[in-house]
């Protein structure tokens, strides 16, 4: 039973060590080696972006997070049904414009955290066709 932390995320050679006996440390049974992947704690959980626009399908994707074998909750806040996804990113379409909070539950083997993720939905304005020519000379 590991009780430990570590600091960086990263591949660790570790060594386990068990014991026939836990009151009597000097008889040894065997040694485990192992490789480890240590993945980032779930508790620095950011957007890449944080606007999003209107009635346009757009990929919502967590900012330098590597959450390894999790699965994440997604609730928009615009009155659309959640997803589940089991990568950090998930496509979808906002229904409502303004201010909103996506609700992300993020669960893996050993622990699970909800955070609150504010974003802004914006309607796009279409400008139109912009239009060029050569320049008119004017006639004096």
């Amino acid at each position: 039973l590991f009780l430990g932390r570590f600091e960086k995320s990263g591949v660790r050679h570790v060594t386990a060590s068990i014991y026939k006996d836990t009151q009597a440390l000097g008889l040894q049974e065997k040694k485990v080696r192992r490789f480890i992947n240590v993945i980032d704690p779930l508790d620095d959980i950011k957007l890449l972006r944080t606007s999003y626009t209107f009635s346009k399908s757009e990929v919502l994707e967590l900012k330098d997070f590597q959450g390894g074998n999790s699965y994440y909750l997604w609730n928009f806040g615009d009155g659309s049904p959640a997803k589940e996804t089991r990568v950090p990113e998930v496509r979808h379409t906002f229904v409502q414009l303004g201010k909103l909070t996506v609700e992300l539950q993020i669960r893996s083997r050993t622990e699970s955290v909800t955070r609150l993720l504010p974003i802004t939905v914006f309607e796009a304005v279409a400008l139109g066709a912009l239009t060029g020519g050569p320049p008119h000379s004017v006639s004096p």
